[in-house]
């Protein structure tokens, strides 16, 4: 029998869903190469979550990784001591970090504590605070001492901090559809006006009072990112506040073993010690990324470093005014040493802790001053960390630590400085209209994206996993692949 008209509108209809479903579940070969700039923990686990969605090796048929250094890690760093390792980069992740607990669990490495058996807060002339050292009872201890000198804003502090937490797990649920920009990210999780607010206006305006903030908030900014409280977001300075009451965590064998292990699984290619010198784009809309060594064209390109200090040029893409603004990097140094104690003398104290941190008055040169564990060179001597703004010479050091001798520096750009800014830079750094043939309608397709565009928010390792997870759905879905059914 003939079918109706409408019936047969129907099952054309019907088809071109279920063409276009299966198309979408069932993602076209498409042999797309990728490059990914940077083997931090942003571009290793960018590598690592575009494989975990995208196993078709049809779909996708190589990544590579691109890395000017001739080790893994970025600014995650760390040198071997004795029979163990110092972090220099980045240190440690908070229970909270939901993706950076994950990836250390899926690639199976060990964790451990990170925790100093007491810690110290030195202001102008004397120490504000002192912890007690004894496990346990000593927490009821610190505990009752902050409650007695700050009085109701501890509850004040505790109740933004949970608000903070409480909001950003938001950001482990509902990820199917990926986020296209940073300010959507943090509208998404009703955060973004924290990260448009000065620290001091948000802090006060919670409750939180002056001298808490002088007192407590502003050491843990500048041991975390050697940055004073006033020069920070709100969102930025809670942030810093979550991991101050403990449950902090390092992998054993080095953080940087995350990025290894992250490249190791994805079976990427790994170009050490080439340095991308520029990125071009050809009239077939692929990219020819172009290095002190090599020359390769790909068809999607991840830039996991900051443009700021990678000095790749774009010469016939045309990046827009956030991107192109660059944001100012703060400069911080480190410096390890080798020493029998701390000096009591500066500090005109006779019980010295294993680590001090230091306020924004403080006339100090250095942000904190950490004995790494209890970790001991050939000699006997401890192992001692220091963060500061500025070189810290020979005689600062003898001024603080009794015999002690400099055996490592590293001077680096650690992170943005985290002020209030938008626009934010993007993270699609360029797209392109493909038309179908049999259609005369056209789509956008995504190209080039940036990781690092989310550290002029904030500045962690799993900041840096959320921005490379939420690029992996990208891709995917540029390449209409289904990861519906994937948790990473």
């Amino acid at each position: 029998t003939m079918k109706t008209p409408v019936s047969l509108l129907y099952c054309v209809v019907l088809s071109l869903v279920i063409s276009t479903c299966i198309g979408y579940q069932n993602a076209q070969p498409y042999n797309a190469r990728i490059a990914i700039i940077g083997s931090g923990i942003g571009g290793s686990s960018a590598a690592y979550y575009i494989r975990q969605l995208i196993p078709q090796h049809d779909v996708v048929s190589k990544i590579v990784v691109y890395e000017k250094s001739d080790i893994v890690g970025g600014r995650v760093a760390n040198l071997p001591v004795g029979n163990s390792v110092v972090e220099v980069g980045a240190s440690i992740w908070h229970k909270s970090n939901l993706n950076i607990e994950k990836l250390v669990s899926d690639l199976n490495i060990t964790k451990s504590n990170a925790f100093d058996d007491g810690m110290a807060i030195w202001g102008s002339r004397q120490f504000l605070f002192e912890s007690s050292p004894v496990p346990f009872l000593g927490k009821f201890f610190n505990s009752g001492k902050i409650l007695l000198r700050y009085g109701p804003t501890v509850f004040y502090v505790k109740a933004a901090i949970e608000d903070c937490l409480q909001k950003w797990r938001g950001a482990y649920t509902n990820t199917y559809e990926p986020f296209s920009s940073i300010e959507e990210f943090f509208q998404r999780l009703s955060l973004y006006n924290e990260t448009q607010r000065p620290a001091l206006d948000g802090l006060r305006a919670a409750g939180i009072s002056d001298l808490f903030i002088n007192e407590m908030v502003s050491p843990v900014t500048r041991v975390n990112y050697n940055q004073n409280v006033e020069e920070l977001s709100q969102f930025a300075a809670y942030i810093s506040m979550v991991g101050s009451g403990g449950d902090l965590y390092g992998a054993k064998k080095g953080n940087r073993m995350i990025c290894e292990k992250a490249l190791e699984r994805s079976g990427a290619v790994l170009k050490l010690g080439e340095t991308v010198l520029a990125i071009t784009k050809t009239d077939s809309n692929e990219y020819i990324v172009k290095t002190d060594r090599s020359e390769d064209t790909y068809d999607i390109v991840v830039v996991a470093a900051p443009i700021e200090l990678a000095n790749i040029g774009f010469p016939n893409i045309k990046l827009n005014s956030a991107t192109t603004n660059l944001r100012q990097y703060h400069q911080v140094y480190v410096t390890l040493v080798s020493a029998r104690d701390i000096n009591p003398v500066p500090f005109r104290a006779q019980n010295i802790y294993d680590a001090i941190f230091t306020t924004t008055n403080s006339s100090f040169p250095f942000s904190s001053l950490a004995r790494k564990g209890g970790l001991r060179l050939g000699d006997g001597n401890k192992v001692y960390k220091l963060f500061s703004r500025d070189y810290l010479d020979d005689d600062v050091i003898h001024t603080f630590l009794i015999n002690g001798t400099v055996f490592h520096r590293r001077t680096f750009h650690a992170y943005p400085k985290l002020h209030p800014m938008k626009p934010y830079p993007p993270v699609i750094l360029d797209s392109f209209s493909s038309s179908s043939s049999s259609s005369s309608s056209s789509s956008s397709f995504q190209s080039m994206y940036y990781v690092n565009a989310m550290e002029s928010a904030v500045s962690t390792m799993e900041t840096e996993t959320i921005a490379s997870k939420n690029i992996a759905r990208l891709v995917a879905k540029s390449l209409k692949v289904d990861y519906s059914n994937i948790n990473l």
